[in-house]
């Protein structure tokens, strides 16, 4: 089996007629994404980027690929794993290369034995997961990530997008969505439905705070000025909301 090598990070959309869902609950995190994560506002992050951290795609992941054996499953595997490490990119390239966090992509069998702070992120093909997630009815769910165990689930193979990904990594960083920004402020991945295609400064921004313990690759005052401004661009969904019966 061969491991692949990752550097770290989370995506989603949404607009009524398009491939995106919005998510109303509270307990939910992800934006064309969502989160059936029970606890999305606490405070403690679930990962520590100074360990690797292993993303670890179930059978299930590799639906529709086939035998691995032949040319087509070979293909199916190295274009999803591809996705994934171009979600990854996204954040990981604001980092200089020594101190880029590592995520590594492996198989269960080959899950590193008798390792201090084994963090594992399980990764599923599965649209009978994600049940806590509500969206309007016009808006479709790519994708969601639930805490303990910490999991990545798409509801289908065309949603394993490095867009997807970016996102909901995002939250198994510890990030909640980001919504709704304030007049004059860039939309950043993590908001829901997502605006933004790519991880910005403002992601990083947040990430930062999240994460002491890494060396922050962007300075205050690269986005909307200080990092003040930055923070107060964003306005985060309190814990309990109605949901919306419609979509706008």
């Amino acid at each position: 089996m061969r491991v692949h090598f990752i550097f770290a990070l989370a995506l989603s959309l949404g607009a009524c007629g398009s491939n995106s869902h919005n998510i109303n609950d509270s307990s939910v995190t992800g934006a064309n994404v969502g989160t059936s994560d029970k606890d999305n506002h606490k405070t403690d992050a679930p990962v520590d980027f100074r360990f690797p951290i292993y993303l670890v795609p179930d059978d299930n992941f590799w639906s529709g690929c086939s035998d691995p054996s032949t040319i087509f499953g070979e293909s199916c595997r190295a274009d999803r794993v591809s996705e994934l490490e171009s979600g990854v990119e996204q954040w990981l390239a604001y980092f200089p290369l020594a101190d880029r966090p590592v995520i590594m992509v492996v198989e269960k069998e080959n899950l590193p034995a008798d390792v201090t702070n084994l963090q594992i992120i399980d990764l599923y093909l599965d649209d009978s997961r994600c049940k806590g997630v509500d969206i309007p009815p016009c808006f479709t769910l790519w994708a969601c990530y639930e805490h303990s165990p910490e999991d990545i689930v798409f509801m289908k193979d065309e949603y394993i997008t490095s867009q997807v990904v970016a996102h909901e990594l995002g939250h198994a960083f510890g990030l909640p969505h980001t919504e709704w920004l304030n007049e004059g402020c860039a939309s950043p991945i993590m908001t829901t439905p997502v605006q933004s295609k790519f991880v910005t400064d403002l992601d990083m921004q947040l990430l930062c705070r999240k994460h002491p313990e890494i060396s922050c690759p962007i300075s205050p005052g690269s986005w909307q000025g200080t990092l003040i401004d930055t923070v107060s661009c964003v306005k985060y969904r309190e814990p309990k909301q109605e949901s919306e019966n419609t979509c706008k």
